[in-house]
């Protein structure tokens, strides 16, 4: 009849598991509950050790969390730990205790009220997996989470950013002091940007900085405003070390300009060569021909002095040639 009664009261189709147990933890009553929630039937739990069912791992806290501060007297103890099911699989329970006690203010039993948060837990542990995914992402791409709540200011970094700044994670991020690591018209930029963003206008920037400890790095700096009810109410973006990547962009613009500035030289050497080899080769076979051809001494001998001229001529032009060859490598 009072195991009825119990079940009435404790709702027979709750998704919360009510029992009573005696100081040592022994289940006197339990709610109808139990065979949704675990499998068992209340008449097979009555009578067990509640520690025959918690996890092995889990006991020792179940004793200092909720076990003993009952037996001591204190009220409402909450926490939260593994339980076995009748088919051995184990679920998480939320248990919040209660006590009764007699005339002389001795605990005679403990009401325990438990919750599956099987799923809660389950989503918490993905949550912590994520984030430290999530952290090693931002710890090996040097990138970093920012909020900025406008009114009032109020300022919130991710781990990374603190790194990026070479700063203490105790540093308190002030808006205004944050913004002295921008050189010159580098914060002037962010500035702007961030006032823009203000107006609904997110930004993207790629920035030189000076961490807190002189070392001169560069930064892309990307900002989204955050709306409610039709007002900005705050900022949020990343925040990067890029410091690698701009000076392979860098190096690479060099190449490029190293590259074109060849391609130049080669297109004036190829115009020179042809203007300077074409005619003096013409004259020469013309000379050739003309020698070949002549009857008089003294005309071959005017056509042999022109030769030398231009052999000569074309033996400078070569070795000039040959300098501008060594300079294009």
């Amino acid at each position: 009849m009072i195991q009825e009664a119990f079940n009435i009261i404790c709702n027979d189709n709750s998704k919360t598991f009510i029992c009573y147990h005696d100081p040592s933890g022994n289940f006197l009553f339990v709610s109808n509950s139990s065979k949704t929630i675990l499998g068992f039937d209340p008449e097979e739990l009555i009578g067990t050790n509640s520690y025959d069912y918690i996890h092995p791992k889990d006991q020792e806290y179940v004793e200092k969390v909720l076990h003993f501060p009952s037996l001591d007297g204190k009220i409402d103890a909450i926490g939260e730990y593994r339980f076995r099911k009748k088919n051995g699989d184990y679920i998480w329970f939320r248990t919040e205790t209660k006590l009764l006690k007699d005339s002389n203010n001795i605990v005679i039993h403990i009401l325990s009220i438990s919750t599956d948060i099987t799923e809660l837990v389950s989503l918490k542990h993905e949550l912590v997996k994520q984030k430290m995914l999530f952290d090693e992402t931002g710890k090996m791409a040097k990138i970093g989470a920012w909020e900025l709540e406008l009114d009032p200011i109020n300022l919130r970094w991710s781990k990374e950013i603190y790194d990026i700044y070479e700063v203490d994670y105790t540093y308190n991020p002030i808006y205004n002091d944050i913004m002295t690591f921008f050189p010159g018209e580098a914060r002037e930029m962010l500035e702007l940007a961030i006032n823009n963003a203000k107006q609904g206008i997110p930004y993207d920037l790629v920035l030189p900085f000076i961490t807190a400890k002189e070392n001169k790095i560069w930064v892309r700096a990307m900002g989204k405003p955050y709306m409610e009810l039709g007002k900005i109410i705050k900022l949020f973006g990343v925040f990067q070390d890029i410091t690698k990547e701009v000076i392979t962009r860098n190096k690479l613009n060099l190449m490029i300009d190293q590259l074109t500035n060849q391609k130049k030289q080669l297109e004036n050497f190829n115009e020179t060569l042809s203007q300077n080899i074409r005619t003096p080769f013409t004259k020469l076979n013309t000379l050739l021909n003309n020698y070949e051809m002549a009857n008089d001494e003294a005309e071959k001998e005017k056509i042999l002095s022109n030769l030398i001229s231009l052999s000569k001529s074309l033996n400078e032009f070569l070795d000039k040639l040959v300098d501008s060859t060594t300079m294009l490598q």
